[in-house]
């Protein structure tokens, strides 16, 4: 579903929060800039095993929110699992059927045949956007026959990525924790999504009073952030979120100003280059346009 400009970003909380994934289109005077928008992705690593714990903090390093279960409480631990953001100790299939979030990635390495097939069945019944079960090709050519059995489509079955990972040769826990998590930077770069920060979300949920939303619609060299990054600047001159840091967050508050005189979408271009970047504070041989919303 696309917003226009005439339903501007203040639906993308809406949006997101129950679809989990946007896609939008805003004019501004010279251009159109299209696009997909997704809060920052959630790996849910089904099992606390040796596997699970390199992966977990071999996905914290790439910007994945990581939640860890398990049904044994000594591996479901916190102390174990510090770098997760959440741990659940619990049946696979309730704690599964009780998260909120829609089109998580999931990582399927239980300790067994039927943990792997319960976990397995219960995600392909929900939007996701990931699933990888670990495995030999004996065990996984076994669950999918029996997910077929439970009256799961075929096609359903066909989009789980098992064995899990890029074929590289991986045998250790964290030799396989890489080949997983180069498969998961492979397929988030082939979504071509902008990731919004979850405090710019949270401002977007919450608002009261009018707020201008700063976008990275361009980048060129090598500018600190993608496209698709954003910020928010609320009526009180807080900045939530980051285009980059620095003083070019501090020019782009000033021109963010402008939008008291016209509530218009407007494209700033930052030159973040040599000498010309000088007055900006940073000197990163890169460019970058952005353009400023106003949310009411």
């Amino acid at each position: 579903m696309k917003y226009t400009t005439e339903k501007n970003c203040r639906y993308i909380a809406a949006h997101i929060d129950e679809f989990g994934i946007m896609e939008r289109q805003v004019a501004y005077d010279g251009g159109v800039f299209t696009q997909k928008i997704s809060r920052y992705p959630e790996l849910v690593i089904c099992g606390g095993g040796h596997v699970a714990l390199a992966l977990c903090t071999a996905v914290k390093k790439i910007g994945f929110a990581v939640t860890v279960m398990d049904d044994r409480k000594e591996f479901a631990d916190r102390k174990r699992f510090a770098a997760a953001d959440r741990v659940i100790c619990g049946d696979f299939v309730a704690e599964l059927e009780n998260l909120e979030r829609k089109n998580v990635w999931y990582a399927v390495m239980t300790r067994g045949h039927a943990s792997d097939e319960l976990c397995a069945a219960t995600i392909l019944s929900r939007p996701f956007l990931y699933l990888g079960m670990m495995g030999s090709k004996t065990k996984i050519e076994y669950t999918r026959r029996n997910l077929l059995a439970r009256g799961i489509p075929q096609d359903r079955i066909n989009s789980i990525h098992a064995p899990i990972g890029l074929a590289i040769g991986a045998q250790t826990p964290e030799e396989i924790a890489v080949s997983i998590t180069a498969e998961l930077i492979q397929i988030r770069a082939a979504l071509g999504c902008s990731y919004i920060d979850e405090q710019v979300l949270s401002a977007l949920r919450e608002l009261k009073e009018p707020m201008v939303i700063a976008t990275i619609i361009e980048k060129k060299g090598s500018a600190p952030r993608d496209v698709g990054s954003c910020m928010a600047l609320s009526s009180d001159g807080t900045l939530i979120g980051t285009i980059g840091g620095g003083s070019v967050e501090a020019a782009a508050r000033a021109d963010a100003e402008r939008m008291t005189e016209t509530t218009a979408p407007f494209v700033k271009f930052y030159d973040l280059s040599n000498s010309a970047a000088a007055d900006l504070g940073m000197v990163c041989g890169g460019s970058v346009k952005v353009l400023f919303e106003y949310v009411v």
